[in-house]
């Protein structure tokens, strides 16, 4: 019995140093960014840099169309960085709209590291602020992929774009987190990330897009998000389609191209 007690007792603190080392980690496990030396020359677009805090300054890439009438602000996921995500704006590009892609701090060629869920939040609205400031609100798109639709809804939740396309979401960090660790306790992370109480704020028009097998973030998120709000969330299905493939689908361009 005295033995047994000790392998519990030994079970629970390596449960609570794993606690706290995930708690002092995450930011590491969650982003995955790789960075781009400051010399690096993108082979397309502007780079505009977006001043979001004291000596820290989003890199952003803004990659015009011919005859624009308004702008896609494009929030990638949690790997890479705007140079991996030119082929994925290419998808939407041509249909009418400038798109600006934004590189999270401690991404590509951006400063700082991100440190809390508000802090990302505040500086895509930046972000968006910046597109405001040079295009009609009406005529501005949030699109978010993956780990980005949770910034892309919170822009929506809290300003009035014309419309917003999540790719891939997700209805929580806490659900996904629930899924893989279900034994991890929720305060422990410091990034919700919720989609569902983002849409129940929204008032613009919503297209999700999915793919059937996706792997990573399971299909069933759209309906529980589409029932947050169904007249306005619009679900598309793509069979054969994994949770990368998306980005490059013809039914996303499709929704762009459905804008004008």
């Amino acid at each position: 019995m005295k033995r047994f007690k000790g392998i519990l007792i030994g079970l629970a603190i390596l449960y609570v140093l794993g606690c706290i080392v995930l708690y002092f980690l995450q930011e590491t496990i969650l982003f995955n960014a790789h960075h781009l030396p400051h010399d690096h020359q993108f082979r397309i677009g502007k780079e505009v840099q977006i001043q979001v805090d004291k000596d820290i300054h989003l890199n952003c890439l803004l990659i015009k169309d011919k005859n624009p009438v308004g702008a896609i602000l494009y929030l990638h996921g949690q790997k890479g960085n705007i140079r991996r995500c030119i082929g994925q704006a290419k998808t939407m590009a041509g249909q009418g709209y400038d798109i600006l892609l934004v590189d999270y701090r401690g991404y590509g060629k951006s400063e700082g590291e991100n440190y809390a869920e508000q802090q990302m939040f505040d500086d895509v609205q930046v972000a968006y602020d910046y597109l405001k400031s040079r295009y009609n609100e009406d005529k501005i798109v949030v699109a978010g992929y993956s780990l980005g639709t949770a910034m892309a809804s919170y822009l929506a939740s809290v300003n009035n774009p014309e419309h917003l396309i999540m790719v891939a979401p997700y209805v929580s960090l806490i659900q996904m987190k629930n899924k893989f660790l279900p034994f991890i306790p929720d305060f422990l992370f410091k990034y919700k990330f919720s989609n569902k109480a983002h849409l129940e704020k929204i008032k613009c028009p919503v297209t999700m897009i999915h793919g059937l097998e996706d792997t990573l973030i399971p299909q069933d998120s759209d309906d529980l998000l589409k029932a947050v709000n169904p007249d306005l969330i619009h679900s598309i299905l793509l069979p054969n389609t994994g949770h990368r493939g998306v980005i490059f689908s013809k039914e996303l361009r499709g929704v762009v191209e459905g804008l004008n």
